[in-house]
């Protein structure tokens, strides 16, 4: 493999390419991350292609050449002997009983962290090695950034604790609150705020955004009030300077984004002989969880239980069935309808449908699932006519 492809396995992606060495099923590899199954699924379909190729023992291979015990060792003792050769002996005794350890069936455990800043917030930072430990101060404002010669991540993944605050957290990684606010959907305020709950935090003020069909390097800027350049340069991005690399269905971080009141047309309810005569019906039975309106403009939230059929509201083309598990919509789906009309159904848990397929209403295109920003199983379902959020209340029956 190349060595800039092996540069972009986040941390996430070796945890799964280590449980894949231990010859752990994608169930197992689900409990053991706790995570969906499709989102193990996914975990691997993606290692698989980051690493070029096909076959789990492809994957087990990797890890033991270039992540296991023994790769340790042998980064250490080349960094060790360039640097200090007496060191390099004397350093050898712990990395040599690491591999005493995995040859012999074992398994040396990592002494436990500090509840720092930094002990959860990882699991997605890209880096270009396997990190020695490093002493970190107990307070720390900047703990989200980066030393000279790290790569920057997308985000990352900080775990609650009991007694954190919104500020306390912002302050921790150099944001503000309204960039946690901002990045996840199920905080609005420190009443929300339980431990255990997994939050995504920019390195750098931001948003996080899921790349939509149609969406450019510049609509995206311009979605979120920011510079289309700064996130064209953004490492983590993977854009090289290049716009024509954005692709549907990716993760970007607009740096200096920040959430726009969106400016929606009052849409007023289609009469007799329109749009609604040719059919408009529920995705899925269930209470509004959450009502159109200035809180929540883009759409509305239905609570319905996991693995609820869900399905097309009206007839149209598939135009996108992807999406990320981790992170903003999760997985969904977008249909259009024609006339300048298009739906989305999001949080899904799997797909019925296939990119390009034609759906009648009623059709089924997926499950309710809990993939993507949501503390639930339920269905955020838009209605967007010629681009502009509408209330799906005025035009379902």
């Amino acid at each position: 493999m190349q060595r800039d492809a092996i540069e972009q396995i986040t941390d996430r992606q070796r945890e799964v390419a280590r449980l894949v060495a231990e010859g752990r099923s994608n169930p197992e590899i689900a409990e053991a991350l706790g995570i969906s199954l499709a989102g193990a699924k996914y975990h691997v379909s993606e290692l698989l292609g980051r690493l070029g190729v096909q076959r789990r023992e492809d994957v087990a291979a990797w890890y033991r050449q270039n992540v296991g015990p023994v790769a340790v060792v042998r980064r250490r003792w080349g960094r060790l002997r360039a640097r200090w050769p007496l060191g390099a002996v004397l350093g050898l005794a712990v990395p040599v009983a690491a591999v005493a350890i995995a040859l012999g069936g074992g398994r040396a455990e990592t002494p436990p962290t500090t509840a720092t800043a930094t002990a959860t917030a990882t699991a997605l930072a890209v880096v270009t090695e396997v990190p020695e430990a490093t002493p970190q101060p107990e307070v720390t404002p900047t703990a989200a950034v980066t030393t000279p010669g790290e790569r920057i991540p997308l985000f990352y993944e900080y775990e609650v604790q009991a007694g954190d605050t919104l500020d306390g957290i912002a302050a921790r990684f150099a944001v503000q609150r309204d960039h946690i606010i901002w990045n996840n959907i199920e905080v609005g305020s420190d009443a929300d705020l339980r431990p255990g709950l997994l939050l995504q935090v920019p390195p750098v003020p931001g948003i996080i955004a899921s790349v939509r069909p149609g969406d450019t390097v510049t609509s995206i800027a311009g979605r979120f009030d920011a510079d289309w350049r700064a996130l064209l340069e953004f490492e983590a991005n993977g854009l090289d300077g290049d716009p024509n690399r954005l692709r549907p269905g990716m993760l970007v971080l607009v740096p200096g984004g920040r959430k726009v009141p969106l400016q929606a047309a009052p849409p007023s309810r289609p009469g007799a002989g329109s749009i609604v005569a040719s059919g408009w019906i529920w995705p899925v039975e269930g209470s509004i969880l959450n009502a159109w309106g200035p809180n929540h403009p883009q759409g509305i939230d239905l609570a319905t239980e996991w693995g609820t059929t869900v399905v097309a509201s009206r007839a149209g083309t598939v135009t996108y069935a992807s999406g990320n598990p981790c992170c903003d919509y999760g997985y969904h789906v977008i249909v259009d309808h024609g006339d300048g009309y298009e739906t989305l159904y999001a949080h899904l848990n799997d797909f019925a449908v296939a990119l390009g397929a034609f759906v009648d209403a009623g059709d089924t295109i997926g499950w309710v699932g809990m993939t993507g920003r949501t503390p639930e199983p339920h269905l955020h379902f838009e209605v967007r006519r010629e681009g502009v959020f509408q209330d799906p209340l005025q035009y379902l029956p």
